[in-house]
């Protein structure tokens, strides 16, 4: 396969196959080079759709962030008496930040106003009527200059980064959302990985009916989840015997 048609999202491939000696996993072809493929498009598209959801989540947490758009994109003053959950306020910041930086690219493209308010909250609503539709073009957006905040979230620095990248970045923010609102619920973790990703995320929240994965976001219900158990198991034995 050239390398240049394997899907971008590399082991987190949900198209992925097993190699032939069956050690590690094979992303599955793109037809556009340099992108992601088409079951991966619409993975992508599934988690962009529940980032407003777990915005609002967030903001039920800490409230309304401070302006960022007119204001140099300074993050709220340290010394504020306001009290603030600050990695829940840092993840609400990366998920307007990402969203708009994806927005701008799919509007230039299209020919259409780039996303603007100076509200957070209203900017991420303003970003996601963009984004959630044309995630098929955001995979194709080549490399191109952006700023996002460093590791320390004390300062903006410049980076290089593609369409795929956000198409990635979205997705890891819903996770991160998920996990983060996870410390607040109850959630009981099942013991066996997820059957989908192979993933040791596997669980249901507390009042919910369904058994549902952290990672590639795959739900069953409590029927097929023991049905899947004990297909596994036997699996296991075999394996073991």
């Amino acid at each position: 396969m050239n390398e240049d048609h394997v899907c971008r999202a590399g082991k987190r491939c949900t198209a992925r196959t097993r190699t032939e000696d069956g050690k590690g996993w094979t992303p599955a072809a793109t037809i556009n080079p340099n992108s992601l493929c088409e079951p991966c498009i619409h993975w992508v598209e599934s988690e962009t759709s529940a980032l407003w959801a777990d915005y609002l989540a967030l903001h039920r947490i800490v409230g309304e962030r401070p302006n960022t758009q007119h204001d140099g994109g300074k993050r709220p003053d340290p010394t504020s008496q306001i009290p603030l959950n600050v990695h829940v306020d840092a993840l609400m910041r990366d998920i307007v930040d990402t969203v708009e930086r994806a927005a701008e690219q799919i509007a230039d493209i299209l020919r259409i106003d780039n996303p603007e308010h100076p509200n957070p909250t209203a900017l991420l609503a303003a970003g996601l009527a963009i984004v959630e539709p044309n995630i098929t073009i955001l995979s194709r957006v080549g490399e191109f200059d952006a700023q996002q905040w460093n590791d320390a979230g004390d300062k903006v620095e410049a980076v290089n980064t593609d369409g795929p990248t956000l198409c990635l970045k979205l997705a890891e923010l819903h996770h991160r959302a998920q996990n983060q609102l996870g410390e607040t619920r109850s959630r009981d973790r099942m013991p066996v990985p997820c059957p989908r990703c192979e993933h040791s995320t596997l669980g249901r929240w507390h009042g919910a009916d369904n058994v549902d994965c952290m990672h590639c976001g795959s739900s069953w219900t409590e029927s097929d989840y023991k049905r899947m158990t004990l297909i596994l198991a036997d699996d296991y034995q075999e394996l073991a015997g």
